[in-house]
């Protein structure tokens, strides 16, 4: 999604793994991960860091369980490589399970989160580590030209978000649910409601480019994440008028839309 940036900019070469927050399978992660120590294929590149996104996006917004996560750390730990957390939906996954975000956090060296994903700041997006990896990351900010001036109204829409935005993403929650559970009763096997879990819906069409210009003709946003794949993302300027709206809308389309091959 970052047009190969850790590449281009970073020389960084990533390793992507199969399976959903579910069924990940650890012996799978730790085959994955490569050791210069003795013994180890020096032709290879070393693994430097292991990363988890929480809600995990591709997957339709999919919690990691916390002990989950406490194995990714214990994993990273005997391997001797840094923990990171893509966090851009951390507090929908928090509000979803009932934890604390710090309880989420804890088991990484470093995390990202995003104050725009949710909580409907206009930008912002923050990292937390120690405090012996800050001066690196505000090195990396400046160099790949992320320092910014009179960031300070920027700043104040992100704490208006914190501090107003994070127990509402319920609301969001519900309205996914009610979405899924609409669609899952105007089409079969369409759509999983026991899936959704935070704010996303994914349904399955049988051309999701095609059906997301039908739905934009009514008033209906939805992404295409693959060829039979939409994915329907709720937030806060999406009220209850307008989840039925879509809702109605979709339905239709997906009455009238042949099933996926």
């Amino acid at each position: 999604y970052e047009m190969g940036g850790l590449a281009a900019l970073g020389g960084l070469q990533t390793r992507t793994l199969p399976g959903l927050v579910d069924t990940a399978d650890l012996a799978d992660v730790a085959a994955a991960i490569r050791s210069h120590s003795v013994g180890g294929n020096y032709n290879m590149i070393r693994t430097s860091v292991l990363a988890v996104e929480n809600t995990a996006a591709r997957a339709g917004g999919r919690v990691w369980a916390p002990a989950r996560l406490d194995q990714f750390r214990d994993l990273a730990t005997a391997a001797g490589i840094a923990l990171h957390c893509d966090g851009a939906r951390l507090w929908n996954a928090a509000v979803a399970g009932a934890v604390e975000p710090r309880r989420l956090a804890e088991p990484f060296t470093t995390l990202s989160v995003c104050l725009s994903k949710g909580l409907g700041a206009p930008v912002g997006s923050l990292v937390i580590c120690d405090a012996g990896r800050v001066d690196e990351v505000r090195t990396w900010r400046r160099r790949l030209g992320g320092a910014m001036r009179q960031s300070g109204v920027l700043a104040a829409a992100g704490l208006h978000a914190l501090h107003h935005h994070l127990e509402r993403l319920a609301e969001d929650h519900r309205r996914a649910g009610e979405l899924a559970a609409l669609l899952a009763d105007a089409a079969p096997g369409r759509v999983d409601p026991k899936q959704v879990e935070t704010n996303m819906v994914l349904v399955e069409v049988a051309d999701a480019a095609r059906f997301a210009r039908s739905a934009a003709e009514q008033g209906v946003l939805v992404g295409a994440t693959g060829p039979t794949t939409l994915r329907i993302v709720t937030h806060l300027d999406v009220d209850d008028v307008g989840i039925r709206h879509a809702g109605s809308v979709l339905a239709g389309l997906l009455r009238a839309e042949p099933a996926a091959a």
